[in-house]
This record gives C-alpha cells, sequence and structure tokens, in this order.
C-alpha cells in the first residue's frame, strides 16, 4: 500500500541526483544577468540597460493611435475572423486558413497577386485608362492649326 508523507511525518528520502556533464548555460553573461549588477547600474546611470540598446533590430515600434483602445482593437480583430470565416472554404485554404495572409495579398502590389485576387473576386479589376485623341474642337475654343 502506498504511504502518504504529510508534514507531520518524518520526510521520505530524496533521491540523490549527480550532474556528470557540463553545463550548457553561456557564463559569459553571469555578471550582466545578474540583478545585483543590474540594480548596481541602474543607481550610477538611472537608465534600465536593455537588449535594444546594444541591438536596435530587436525593437518594434508601430503607430497604436489607430485604435482608441483594448476593446476596439479586439473588436477589429474578431470582425476580420468573422468575415474570413464567412469566405468559401477553398478561398480560405487559398491563404492557408490563415487572415493575416489574406490581408498580406490584400495590400500587394505584385501583379500575380493582384490578377490572383481578380479571379478570385476579391478585388476588383483595375480599369486602365486609355489616353483620348480630341475629336473636334470644344464649342467656343477656337481651332488651330494643324499641319
Amino acid at each position: 500500500m502506498a504511504k502518504f508523507y504529510t508534514l507531520y511525518d518524518e520526510q521520505p528520502p530524496k533521491p540523490h541526483v549527480e550532474i556528470t556533464q557540463p553545463s550548457l548555460a553561456d557564463q559569459t553573461f553571469a555578471e550582466e544577468c545578474d540583478i545585483h549588477h543590474i540594480i548596481a547600474n541602474f543607481n550610477t546611470t538611472g537608465i534600465v540597460d536593455s537588449v535594444g540598446a546594444h541591438d536596435p533590430a530587436t525593437l518594434q515600434y508601430g503607430d497604436t493611435t489607430l485604435l482608441p483602445d483594448y476593446e476596439t482593437a479586439c473588436n477589429l480583430v474578431a470582425n476580420v475572423n468573422a468575415e474570413f470565416a464567412d469566405l468559401p472554404s477553398s478561398v480560405r485554404a487559398e491563404f492557408g486558413n490563415d487572415p493575416r495572409q489574406l490581408l498580406d495579398a490584400l495590400t500587394s502590389t505584385d501583379p500575380k497577386v493582384t490578377s490572383r485576387l481578380e479571379e478570385l473576386g476579391l478585388k476588383q479589376k483595375a480599369i486602365v485608362d486609355s489616353p483620348v485623341e480630341a475629336v473636334g474642337s470644344v464649342a467656343g475654343e477656337p481651332q488651330s492649326e494643324q499641319k
């Protein structure tokens, strides 16, 4: 029968674990990860050092003023997902069942993507205006001599 240990019982023996392999943790960052070192730097400089200070490519910037609040942003995402779900399954499959891929395609300027969207009926065909040649003069304008 299994023995259940409680706070008042004698504690069970703990298994002995011996680690024989070397650690895979990179110790070169040990000092900069130490909380005492981070606080000491903050006390002297007044700035908390971040990854972005050393590698600006990791920072991400965005215009968050387009949506007034979190609820509006969530509603927008829900509406996009609902509209995407209303599309036929063959169209959704064309975009990997991912609304983000459809949005990327809709904003694409690639002629192949644009023509495929037109075939699927997701984008209106572009109307190409051809230059119109003047046939005659407009009433009230003097005719110019043509050579």
